[in-house]
C-alpha cells in the first residue's frame, strides 16, 4: 500500500466447484486511504562538544525512508519539561546552541519527525556546560 492514495474495495460472493459459478451482486464499495501513523526511532548516539561560549551537539542519521529532519530539545539542570529549540527542522545531525549561559548545566535531547509529521520519543539525554575559558 501506499500512504495517502485512496483504495476501492468491493466484494462478490461465489458458489459452486465448477462453471458456471453463482455470484451474489458486487457490495456496497468501501474506500479507505491509509495514513501513516508511525513514527520513526528516536535518534541515538547523542553528544556534546562545550566551547567558550556554545555546545554543539551531534548524533546518528535515521534510516527511515521517510525522515525529513530533527528536533533539538532543552532543559535546565534541575527542570522537568524540555523546551523546544528549534521551530524548523533541522536537516543535518549537528546543532549549535549559543543560547547557553556560564554556570549553568543543560540537558539536551533529539526527536526525528517524518514527512507525515509523525514525531519519535526523545533521545537519551546528556548533559554539559560551557568549557571554561583559556586565560
Amino acid at each position: 500500500i501506499e500512504f495517502g492514495r485512496a483504495y476501492r474495495y468491493a466484494v462478490r460472493a461465489v458458489v459452486g466447484t465448477e462453471e458456471p459459478y453463482a455470484e451474489s451482486d458486487e457490495s456496497a464499495v468501501l474506500e479507505v486511504a491509509p495514513r501513516d501513523t508511525f513514527p520513526p526511532a528516536a535518534p541515538s548516539g547523542l553528544a556534546t562538544l562545550p566551547g567558550e561560549d556554545f555546545i554543539s551537539l551531534v548524533w546518528d542519521r535515521g534510516t527511515e525512508n521517510d525522515l525529513a529532519g530533527y528536533r533539538i530539545w532543552r532543559r535546565e539542570e534541575g527542570e522537568e519539561k524540555f523546551l523546544l529549540l528549534n521551530p524548523e527542522l533541522v536537516t543535518e545531525t549537528a546543532f549549535v546552541d549559543r543560547a547557553v549561559e556560564k554556570a549553568k548545566r543543560y540537558e539536551y535531547a533529539v526527536s526525528a519527525e517524518d514527512k507525515a509529521g509523525n514525531r519519535s520519543r526523545l533521545s537519551d539525554g546528556v548533559s554539559d556546560s560551557l568549557r571554561a575559558a583559556h586565560s
